[in-house]
């Protein structure tokens, strides 16, 4: 009768530490979408502090940019392209479309892909184009984090909608 009573408390013991562990999907989706639209909100209003909370702060964070050899590792290098282009591009807009969120089965990894529209002012120039991105963040303890984003140009087919 011990041994029944014992395994039953430990069987219950185990659903409660499981259950307690569950992923909910829809939750770090909503949690994601809120860090991502900040990123895009802080690109905009050319705010660096709000910036650098999205982002792992890691030597080894990779940032592909749209520029044929733009890579950058670490984020003092990303910081410095920030930077550079909040020195260079007024009234930066960038509006993602077709987002896509998956979530890794242990809940701690991340990777959303969009196509982006954005436009902004370069001297006298208004320039606008669309481009694809795919952002992958890591949950360190309560909060997730930016560790890399690849943008990259679309094809002429895909800007003529082919």
């Amino acid at each position: 009768m011990v041994r029944s009573v014992c395994f039953v408390a430990l069987l219950i013991g185990a659903m409660v530490v499981n259950c307690s562990n569950t992923i909910d999907p829809l939750t770090h989706i909503s949690e994601i979408k809120v860090v991502l639209d900040r990123y895009y909100i802080a690109q905009q209003k050319e705010d660096m502090t709000a910036l650098s909370a999205l982002f792992a702060q890691d030597v080894d964070l990779v940032v592909f940019g749209i520029g044929v050899e733009e890579r950058l590792v670490g984020w003092e290098a990303v910081q410095g392209m920030f930077q550079r282009q909040m020195d260079s591009v007024e009234g930066l807009q960038t509006h993602p479309a077709d987002q896509v969120t998956k979530i890794s089965k242990g809940g701690k990894a991340a990777w959303v892909s969009s196509l982006n529209h954005v436009r902004g002012t370069i001297g006298t120039q208004t320039v606008e184009m669309d481009y694809r991105t795919t952002i992958v963040l890591e949950k360190r303890g309560k909060k997730w984090l930016i560790v890399h984003v690849h943008n990259s140009l679309q094809t002429g087919q895909e800007r003529q909608g082919s």
